[in-house]
C-alpha cells in the first residue's frame, strides 16, 4: 500500500464515529503526526508528515483548538513546549472563536444584562473581559470547573453560565461526514428546479429552522434519538466496475469553472490550461507557505498578550502540528568566534606538548652498566 493510501485510510476511519468531537480529531492527528515523526523509515516518516500536516493546515484550527482547551480533562496539557502556550493566549483564541463565529443575540452578558450583538465596541469588550476572566480557571483546573463536575453544575454556575454554554456548544460539534451529508441531502430536495432561485441566505435561514424543529422534536420524544446505521460504501458490483477510455473522455468540452472535467488531456491547449493552473496553484502555496513560515517566526519572537477590556482579541494565526505537539526546540549548534579561538590554542598546545613527548621517548640513554665482579664500590 502506498503511503498516501495510508493516510487516506488512517484519518477517515479515526474520525468515522457519529459522535466524533472535534478535541478528539485534534488528538488523532497529532498522536498520527508522533508517531510518523518518529518512524524508522526517515522516506516514510517525511512523506506521512507532510500529508498530516497537509490535512491540519486545511481545518478549522480555532475550533478545533478551543475544544481541546475547554476540555476538562486535557486542557493545555496536550501542547508541547514549542507551543508557548498560556492562559492568555488561550482566552485569545477563545474570545475570538466566540465572537465571530458563535455570536447570539439572545443572549446576554453575566451581571451587566446587555444583549450579545456584534458590532458594538462596548459589549464586545465586556464579553471579552467576561470570557478571559473565566477562562482562567478553566484551564487552571480549579473552581467550579474541575473535571468531575457534570454539565448540569456548570449550567448552574453564575459567572461560568456563558462559557459553560459555549464549551458545550463546542464540544458537541461532530466532525464527520455524515452532518453534511444530510445537510446536503436537505438542501438537495429543496433546491429543485422549479425553485433554483432561492439564494444562500434564505437556504441557510431554512436550514436552522428545521435543524432548530428536528431537535425539539428529538428532545420531546417525537422522533427516535437511535438512528439506524448508515451505509457509507457501495456495493462490490460497482466498486469492482472499471470504466472505459471513451467514458473518462466524456464531458471534456464541457469542463465548467470548478470542476476537474475528463481524466485525460486531448490537445495541446488543454494541456497548456493544465500546466498554467499548476503553476499558479504552486506559486500561491509555496507564497502562503512562506507567510506561515514568517508569521510562526513573529510569533515565537513577540511575547503573548492578554485579552483585556479595551483591546482586540488577536486573530489566530494557522501553526503546524509539529509547533504544536513538537518537542523543546534544538539548540544552537553555532559556536562563538572566542570559542574557536579558545579551541584552537587548546590544540595547539597539545600539538607541542605530544611533539616534546616524542622527542623524549626518541632521545637514547647510556643503557645499563654490567660488571662481573662482587665487589662493593662506594
Amino acid at each position: 500500500m502506498s503511503v498516501s493510501g495510508l493516510i487516506q485510510i488512517q484519518v477517515p476511519d479515526a474520525i468515522y464515529a457519529d459522535s466524533t468531537r472535534a478535541d478528539q480529531v485534534l488528538l488523532t492527528l497529532a498522536g498520527l503526526y508522533l508517531h510518523y515523526k518518529a518512524h524508522a523509515e526517515s522516506e516514510v516518516s517525511i512523506d506521512l508528515v507532510v500529508r498530516l500536516e497537509k490535512r491540519w493546515k486545511d481545518c478549522d484550527q480555532p475550533l478545533f483548538l478551543v475544544a481541546l482547551i475547554l476540555n476538562p480533562f486535557e486542557g493545555l496539557s496536550c501542547f508541547g513546549p514549542r507551543a508557548k502556550f498560556d492562559h492568555f493566549k488561550a482566552a485569545n483564541i477563545v474570545v475570538e472563536l466566540r465572537c465571530h463565529k458563535f455570536i447570539d443575540a439572545s443572549q446576554v452578558i453575566p451581571a451587566t444584562g446587555i444583549p450579545l450583538k456584534s458590532g458594538k465596541p462596548r459589549r464586545r469588550a465586556l464579553l471579552n473581559q467576561c470570557l478571559s476572566t473565566c477562562h482562567v480557571p478553566v484551564s487552571s483546573r480549579v473552581g467550579p470547573w474541575h473535571a468531575t463536575r457534570s454539565k448540569k453544575q456548570w449550567e448552574m454556575t453564575h459567572w461560568l453560565s456563558l462559557l459553560a454554554a459555549f464549551a458545550i456548544t463546542v464540544l458537541k460539534v461532530v466532525v464527520n461526514q455524515a452532518g453534511c451529508e444530510r445537510v446536503f441531502s436537505d438542501l438537495k430536495n429543496r433546491e429543485s428546479p422549479r425553485r433554483s432561485r432561492t439564494g444562500l441566505a434564505k437556504l441557510e435561514k431554512l436550514t436552522k429552522i428545521n435543524s432548530g424543529i428536528k431537535a425539539e422534536h428529538v428532545a420531546d420524544g417525537i422522533l427516535p434519538q437511535n438512528r439506524q446505521k448508515r451505509k457509507n460504501h457501495k456495493s462490490a458490483e460497482t466498486l469492482l466496475c472499471v470504466p472505459r477510455y471513451r467514458d473518462l473522455l466524456e464531458n471534456q468540452a464541457d469542463k465548467g469553472e470548478g470542476e476537474w472535467g475528463g481524466a485525460f488531456i486531448t490537445s495541446t491547449a488543454e494541456w497548456r490550461v493544465e500546466l498554467a493552473e499548476w503553476i499558479a496553484e504552486t506559486r500561491e502555496a509555496e507564497e502562503d507557505e512562506e507567510e506561515s513560515e514568517a508569521e510562526e517566526a513573529s510569533d515565537a519572537e513577540s511575547p503573548p498578550t492578554a485579552s483585556t477590556s479595551g483591546s482586540k482579541s488577536q486573530k489566530w494565526r494557522k501553526t503546524s502540528l509539529s509547533v504544536l505537539f513538537g518537542g523543546a526546540p534544538r539548540p544552537a549548534t553555532k559556536v562563538d568566534a572566542d570559542d574557536l579561538e579558545h579551541e584552537a590554542e587548546l590544540m595547539e598546545a597539545l600539538v607541542r606538548n605530544a611533539e616534546a613527548d616524542a622527542e623524549e621517548d626518541a632521545r637514547l640513554d647510556d643503557g645499563e652498566i654490567e660488571d662481573d665482579t662482587d665487589v662493593y664500590i662506594p
